[in-house]
């Protein structure tokens, strides 16, 4: 009788494999052999294979995207964490799930669907952490940052800084941030997050670049490479896909026009057309995206008249136009899209229909959960802004602002442009970096 070793399959994709049994014989009349019997193993099993957005808070009841292979046929049976079944499992196709879970408490949860064979497919992990309140503390981090990233698994806070050229490192210990030595990566354009939160997926000017989180001490590792460095063209912004796939742009900077987008495989390494033409071209595009890799929204800015914003939907990989037109110059997205802010003042919904407004001077980001925005403002000081996204609407269609907190420093703000916020992924801390100080805010 033959055995199919359960760990050997785990991670297996779905498909056909052949291969040869070689048999010891005796005979009656003693002599011996072999003998090779070849085999197939058709493995249709499903595969688990990321779990977005990756990270809860203890005893919060949650949603996520579940991406791989085969699900369709776990379809009727729900999606277990662990020994916890999901409350909802909605099979959407082969390749994707959209599952709620109930309160879980603080641990690692192994996400799979169970099948008749009894193996556990996947590496699939919801890793679920009680919700922490931060002291409030200054950062002295003199320069301009482009992007603040989060990451809740290893209580550290990542900055890409692309004056000069690093990527900047904090982390979190007993109650105090401390800064790292940077990462210094020549032209370093940008980073984002992969689903699992393993590995940071940059650019830097001519080349895709991946950072392994996991090791003790991180590089960049280059991988693709720019298909087309015309007037200057670079990769300039990257945006995760829960699908395996980024959305980059890539800009101008020797001329200026609409340039092409493409889409970065993580498994193949290679950089593709994200779209037809003229649909993926932008003018000096911008993106964001959300956290569990459902949408990313595109615009482009300094072109008139005022472009269409695109999103981009990482379930069957499509990229559209919408109704709404904007010279893009900020977009902030909440966890599964259910609220982007544009411009830093309106708030709409997924598909981009405007439902308010939040009336600030300063820069904006949404609450991971879409019920808040925090924004930054400095007219009368340094302070904090906290605005409930589910109030109904006052005068001028403004969203109520909940309370203002004075800070005790000025992040450097000056400009407010320069200005980046980033939200903590249990919703009670604030980043707010500016060209001096980098502000950890815990918020009520």
């Amino acid at each position: 009788m033959l055995s199919i070793v359960p760990a050997q399959i785990s991670s297996l994709p779905a498909g056909s494999y052949s291969g040869n049994v070689t048999l010891n014989y005796r005979n009656s009349d003693t002599s011996s052999g072999t003998l090779t019997v070849p085999v197939t193993m058709n493995l249709q099993l499903p595969l688990m294979q990321t779990v977005s957005y990756y990270v809860a808070t203890a005893n919060v009841a949650g949603r996520v995207k579940l991406r791989g292979q085969n699900l369709d046929l776990a379809s009727g049976s729900p999606a277990l964490f662990g020994a916890t079944a999901a409350t909802r499992t909605a099979v959407d196709d082969p390749t994707q799930a959209s599952v709620s879970f109930p309160g879980l408490a603080a641990g690692t949860y192994h996400v799979q669907f169970q099948n008749t064979a009894g193996v556990s497919r996947g590496s699939a992990n919801l890793l679920v952490q009680a919700a922490q309140t931060m002291s409030y503390q200054a950062i002295n981090a003199p320069s301009l940052r482009k992007r603040l990233i989060v990451d809740a698994e290893r209580q550290a806070l990542y900055a890409v800084n692309t004056t000069d050229q690093e990527l900047e490192i904090y982390r979190y210990s007993g109650g105090t941030w401390t800064t790292d030595s940077p990462l210094v990566t020549p032209n370093f354009e940008d980073a984002t997050l992969s689903p699992d939160g393993k590995v940071l997926v940059g650019a830097s000017d001519n080349s895709m670049l991946e950072i392994d989180l996991t090791q003790a001490s991180l590089r960049a590792q280059l991988t693709a490479a720019n298909p087309d460095a015309f007037c200057g063209g670079y990769l300039n912004h990257v945006e995760m896909g829960n699908d395996g796939k980024y959305f980059v742009i890539y800009n101008y900077k020797q001329c200026s026009g609409f340039s092409p987008s493409y889409l970065y495989d993580f498994q193949l390494k290679t950089l593709d057309g994200a779209g037809a033409y003229p649909s993926n071209y932008f003018y000096n595009g911008l993106t964001g995206g959300a956290a569990d890799g459902s949408r990313i929204y595109i615009g482009s800015n300094g072109v008139s008249p005022a472009q269409p914003v695109s999103f981009f939907n990482t379930f069957g990989g499509t990229l559209a136009a919408t109704g709404t037109n904007n010279n893009l110059f900020a977009v902030s997205v909440s966890r599964d899209a259910s609220r982007v802010i544009l411009q830093q003042t309106s708030v709409y919904s997924a598909g981009l229909i405007l439902l308010g407004n939040i009336p600030t001077t300063g820069s904006s980001v949404v609450s991971p959960d879409g019920t808040r925005a925090y924004a930054f403002a400095n007219a009368s000081g340094s302070t904090l802004e906290i605005y409930d996204l589910t109030a109904p609407l006052a005068a001028g269609a403004n969203y109520p602002l909940l309370r203002s907190i004075a800070l005790a420093d000025d992040p450097g703000s000056t400009s407010l442009p320069g200005v980046v916020l980033a939200v903590s992924a249990d919703g009670k801390t604030v980043f707010i970096s500016g060209s001096n100080k980098i502000l950890v805010v815990p918020v009520p």
